[in-house]
């Protein structure tokens, strides 16, 4: 049936049944159309080609949209009420597919992150969720709150989601990024805040003990140098400084002598070389040395054969344990050079018997040496602090610091050997202005040493006090002060 032009009659309506309209169809102010209510089935506006799919009414003031007789879509003036998925184009920050005339930059959009979506508001990112296979995971790249302006980063500067057994804020799941906390982080309960090793198999902690009042340090600018400590100045300001301790001996000269007296240690050398075959005996019965034998010798023997020369007698231990009749052999090197310095590990108390074992004879200065050595461990001298009082006239005294070592020593024929030279000298700094006045005070400091001592092994300190004059240290204090390493 065609219809060019339909009006409608008053006050009848003109019903259509069938057919086929074509051209336009006007209708005069106010009239309406009418059509039935229809149904899911058979729809009351439907398309030629396809007659279950269209809209009807299915309840007063409910309009149903229908796809092949499928209820797709319900729509009232109270609510829209979908019946399948809802699908779009994904939109993008600045255009979010779902927004509001009156802001149509806010709303949400589908990110290229993955299957997330993006919450905006006035084009500007506030969050998006993201879901996974395992888990639900929380991504912020910016958070909004009534007493915060705005904090805004890039996407995917964290991400925060729950493992099934604790809140994880990972920065690492998108980018390299670090994770920012704008304000102070408070750990409640006397709660540990945990650092793992790589592996997460260990970790190492800080947590706060019971406190009556807050307290809080502010750290070090800077790192500090190599065996340094932190220290507080009492005001919750942290810093380095050298962990330095102190060691003092007092010293004399005796009355009845002149000459080199030790302090901290010793050297008591033998009075000349031997080649110890025959044997020889070095030291005193029963005298407590508890010292280790050392000896220097002259120019190998370079015959192809080591000497090996053998020490016998009381050795006593750190620990205090004493073996009677013990042993030790020292072997001298065929080629080895002029001054080569040899010691015992082991330490002796009263006298010793040295003796030639085995291979060529081959002459060597030899003695006892006891040195200072921090209980065995490493340390670096700083400087040194001295006073005395002078009980006679000495034009050329000496206070000196010797680093006892393996190296730096000479030997020399038909006498004692010469140890190391010093680290430190009071003679040398003070120069003519070094003597030292019957009964007077004198003093001598000296920092900026900066020496290391390898006090784990075989090296130590010795103080010398060289006089030319009986008592011309009457008595005194000399201080070393040291910073382990």
């Amino acid at each position: 049936m065609q219809l060019p032009s339909l009006t409608k009659p008053d006050p009848s309506k003109l019903p259509l049944a069938g057919g086929t309209l074509t051209g336009d169809l006007i209708m005069s102010s106010g009239a309406r159309m009418l059509l039935e209510d229809g149904s899911d089935g058979s729809p009351a506006m439907a398309f030629s080609s396809e007659t279950s799919s269209g809209i009807y009414l299915s309840s007063p003031g409910t309009w149903g949209f229908v796809s092949l007789g499928t209820p797709v879509l319900f729509l009232s003036s109270s609510k829209v009420e979908a019946q399948k998925p809802f699908q779009s184009f994904n939109g993008s920050i600045s255009e979010p597919i779902y927004s509001f005339s009156l802001s149509t930059n806010s709303g949400i959009y589908r990110t290229s992150f993955g299957n997330s979506i993006g919450f905006v508001s006035n084009g500007i990112e506030l969050f998006r969720l993201i879901s996974s296979t395992s888990r639900t995971k929380f991504l912020t790249s910016t958070w909004l709150a009534d007493d915060i302006t705005a904090l805004y980063g890039s996407a995917g500067d964290a991400s925060i989601f729950y493992d099934n057994t604790n809140l994880v804020i990972d920065p690492k799941l998108i980018g390299s990024g670090f994770l920012k906390i704008l304000g102070s982080l408070a750990l409640d309960n006397g709660e540990e805040s945990r650092y793992y090793d790589v592996g997460n198999s260990n970790y190492v902690g800080f947590k706060a003990p019971a406190l009556t009042a807050n307290q809080i340090w502010t750290l070090p600018t800077i790192d500090g140098n190599s065996g340094d400590v932190m220290q507080t100045d009492g005001a919750g300001v942290l810093s380095w400084n050298e962990n330095a301790s102190e060691k003092a001996w007092t010293f004399s000269s005796p009355a009845g002598a002149s000459g080199t007296n030790y302090y901290g240690g010793f050297y008591n050398f033998g009075a000349t070389d031997n080649d110890f075959n025959p044997s020889i005996t070095h030291g005193t019965a029963n005298s407590s040395y508890a010292a280790h034998v050392f000896l220097v010798q002259a120019a190998g023997a370079g015959g192809g054969t080591d000497t090996v020369i053998r020490v016998t007698g009381t050795s006593i231990t750190d620990a205090g344990v004493r073996t009677a009749a013990d042993t030790e052999d020292l072997t001298v090197d065929d080629v080895g050079v002029v001054n080569t310095y040899y010691e015992t590990i082991k330490k002796w108390i009263g006298q010793v018997t040295i003796a030639k074992q085995s291979g060529p004879d081959l002459l060597c200065n030899y003695g006892f040496c006891k040195y200072w050595d921090n209980s065995n461990t490493d340390f670096r001298i700083e400087g040194v602090d001295a006073t005395w009082l002078a009980g006679a006239n000495d034009a050329n005294p000496d206070l000196r610091v010797i680093h006892h070592k393996a190296t730096g020593w000479t030997y020399n024929a038909g006498a004692a050997a010469t140890p190391p030279s010093d680290i430190a000298s009071m003679n040398a700094d003070h120069g003519v202005e070094s003597e030292l006045v019957n009964g007077e005070e004198g003093a001598w400091k000296k920092t900026g040493i900066n020496h290391n001592i390898m006090g784990s092994t075989t090296e130590g300190i010795i103080i010398e006090a060289v006089t030319t004059a009986n008592k011309a240290f009457e008595l005194g204090d000399i201080l070393i002060r040291i910073t382990p390493q």
